[in-house]
């Protein structure tokens, strides 16, 4: 994978997400969530070690993840305390070839197949035909890719199971528990995805 000055780039202008307290009930024990996990060791993704390519700090995990998002530093989430949040790249780049795909994920693999849930086509379409796709099947797209490219190291150790059970929770639940008391609808996801992505992200 390419080295990229992400330093010079413009960021988007993104809105944090809110939490929906409404959707606690019916987010909570939903018995879709127990069955997620068999989506998240397909032979393509985990058959390639995730490199962790930026350092992550203390301050990522509380800002940058969606706990940090829920926990009254939102104000603060579109840069972090540095601009950390904004690390990644947004569909048209990785459409465009301005960002280098992963060489754990495949551009074959099929949206259905690794997150349970969505549209049986292939990565590469949904990334390359917004017409045809929504904004939050590109998004998550490009957010496993930016996980898998070390770009979200704030998610914890492993960040590509992480995307695939946060989007997999959404379209499964409707909802995912970003906190104890903070679950996020797929606006509100997409809202978190594009917080994180270089401008512009579609």
């Amino acid at each position: 994978m390419r080295n990229q000055d992400l330093s010079s780039r413009e960021p988007a202008t993104p809105v944090a997400p809110a939490c929906d307290e409404p959707a606690l009930a019916e987010a909570k024990d939903h018995p879709a969530s127990t069955g997620r996990r068999q989506f998240l060791k397909k032979a393509a993704l985990a058959s390639a070690p995730v490199i962790l390519t930026v350092a992550s700090r203390p301050a990522w995990g509380h800002v940058c993840a969606p706990s940090g998002m829920c926990s009254g530093n939102a104000s603060d989430a579109t840069a972090g305390t540095e601009g950390e949040c904004i690390t990644g790249n947004g569909p048209a780049e990785y459409d465009s070839g301005a960002a280098a795909w992963p060489g754990s994920i495949s551009d074959q693999l099929y949206f259905d197949d690794v997150f349970g849930a969505g549209p049986h086509s292939k990565f590469k379409q949904i990334i390359g035909q917004p017409q045809n796709y929504s904004d939050f099947q590109r998004a998550a797209v490009a957010a496993l890719l930016n996980a898998a490219s070390g770009l979200m190291p704030y998610l914890g150790a492993d960040p590509v199971n992480t995307i695939i059970g946060m989007v997999y929770d959404v379209l499964t639940n409707g909802t995912y528990m970003a906190a104890p008391n903070c679950a996020w609808d797929e606006q509100q996801m997409l809202d978190y995805f594009i917080l994180t992505f270089y401008g512009p992200w579609g």
